[in-house]
């Protein structure tokens, strides 16, 4: 018999395999609390049903390495700050080419490096100057 009057480990496990896993529905129908069921199934089981094995599972192909990538748990608000963040410093980077590379138009590349505070202009050979994209860590111009 456990610490609660009338209640077991078998009993808890039972109520919560028959609610589905749901600890709060058993402590509900038990008349305990829901720490007291957490209790018990941590002690003695887990708290979901055990996995049908008869079910036939196919193996998934066409999975991306993992190795060497950065690996995040959500995905990011944007990937410009990851485009722009991998840009080699001390270079600038026309737009039109970044706009091929990206598959984007040059004026989304424009707009995402303005709001990056990555945008500047670059003099060329010819005295012209370029609107190019630089890695965020570079000094802003004059």
């Amino acid at each position: 018999m456990g610490r609660h009057k009338g209640l077991t480990a078998d009993a808890v496990m039972a109520m919560v395999a028959e609610c589905g896993g749901n600890q709060s529905e058993a402590a509900r129908r038990l008349g305990c609390s829901k720490s007291t069921v957490q209790g018990y199934v941590q002690r003695h089981g887990h708290s979901r049903p055990a996995q049908d094995h008869d079910i036939p599972v196919t193996p998934a192909d066409g999975g991306i390495p993992l190795g060497g990538r950065q690996v995040l748990a959500q995905r990011p608000t944007s990937a410009w700050p990851a485009r722009f963040n991998a840009l080699a410093e001390g270079r600038g980077y026309p737009l039109e080419s970044l706009a091929t590379q990206y598959g984007a138009s040059v004026s989304t590349i424009r707009e995402k490096a303005k709001a990056l505070k990555c945008l500047r202009y670059v003099e060329s050979d010819s005295g012209e100057y370029v609107a190019c994209v630089v890695h965020p860590n570079t000094p802003g111009g004059k």
